[in-house]
């Protein structure tokens, strides 16, 4: 259960605005995997791994892009991008994963992104473009100086696709409820961006069917406290474990005390790399990743807490 990790040299560094600066990160010795858009990968920082989205197409034996935000205030990793990166460093990621992929039967695929949330959001663009499909992007930034690939999306060959919402410009505005209403039927919506952000994302797209909504989340919505019970039994079915959860820890907790060690990344249920399957029990979930769907059959070890007594998971 312990991720693979590739190694890289950060080979290009390059500002895009004030606060964002883009990463680019080659394979120190052959090629990186393939990945399609909306994937993202760990960057495993001074501070532990870090989450970042890719914002380029996966070609050949090609780089790794990724647009990063320095956060004065987050914990760290980004910092430690900004201040301490270089090119020519050595570094290890993870492979890429993808929790957030393009929908193929869509007619029409509508882009939203606030902020850094543009980071997968260009790749979805430049994938859709490369297969002829209909599409709009619509970028939300508080000015021009803080739309990261502004330029790029000025000149791409899908520049008339693109429309930018700016919250100190009476001339950029866009509605986000209006914009929504007025999609083709059968679109299908992504969203990427910060907390308020997705919030309305949200509200406006609350009319349209759940699963031609899909979003990638940069932060919890709630605190990860512990939820449910204050001590549940959790059995692992492949490898037959019993594992007590006691009051004051966690499920992950828990699984690490006992020697199980899940691939973890963010711990604070919005990556989606601690999702694990669960056969019976019931859940409280406390993740800000899975759809309600999805929490029919899935958790995210992380956050999760148990309403019942027993809880089994397919590990």
């Amino acid at each position: 259960m312990t991720q693979k990790l590739l190694d890289v040299t950060l080979t290009r560094v390059w500002r895009q605005t004030a606060e964002i600066r883009s990463f680019e990160l080659t394979a120190t010795e052959g090629a990186l995997p393939a990945f399609e858009a909306g994937a993202h990968i760990d960057i495993h920082t001074g501070v532990g791994a870090r989450q970042y989205s890719l914002c380029n197409l996966h070609a050949g034996n090609g780089p790794y892009v990724v647009g990063v935000k320095r956060e004065p205030d987050g914990r760290g990793g980004s910092r430690w991008m900004h201040d301490t990166c270089r090119e020519g460093d050595r570094l290890q990621i993870s492979t890429p994963r993808n929790n957030f992929r393009l929908a193929p039967q869509a007619a029409h695929h509508c882009l939203m992104a606030g902020g850094i949330g543009i980071t997968p959001v260009m790749a979805m663009a430049k994938a859709l473009w490369q297969r002829g499909a209909r599409f709009e992007l619509v970028c939300f930034a508080r000015s021009r100086a803080h739309a990261a690939f502004f330029e790029e999306m000025q000149t791409a060959p899908w520049a008339d696709r693109v429309r930018f919402h700016f919250d100190d410009s009476t001339e950029h505005r866009v509605n986000l409820d209006a914009l929504c209403a007025a999609q083709p039927a059968h679109t299908h919506f992504y969203a990427c961006g910060p907390a308020g952000f997705m919030a309305a994302v949200r509200q406006a797209t609350g009319g349209h069917p759940p699963d031609h909504v899909h979003e990638e989340s940069f932060s919890a919505t709630a605190p990860v406290d512990k939820l449910g019970r204050s001590t549940f039994t959790v059995e692992l079915a492949r490898s037959g474990k019993t594992v007590r959860v006691e009051e004051g820890q966690s499920l992950l907790q828990a699984l690490r005390g006992a020697g199980v060690n899940p691939d973890t990344s963010c711990e604070m249920g919005v990556c989606g790399s601690c999702v694990t399957r669960y056969l019976s029990g019931s859940p409280e979930h406390g993740d800000s990743f899975l759809n309600p769907k999805e929490r029919l059959s899935e958790l995210a070890l992380c956050c999760a807490g148990s309403l019942s007594e027993r809880l089994v998971l397919d590990l």
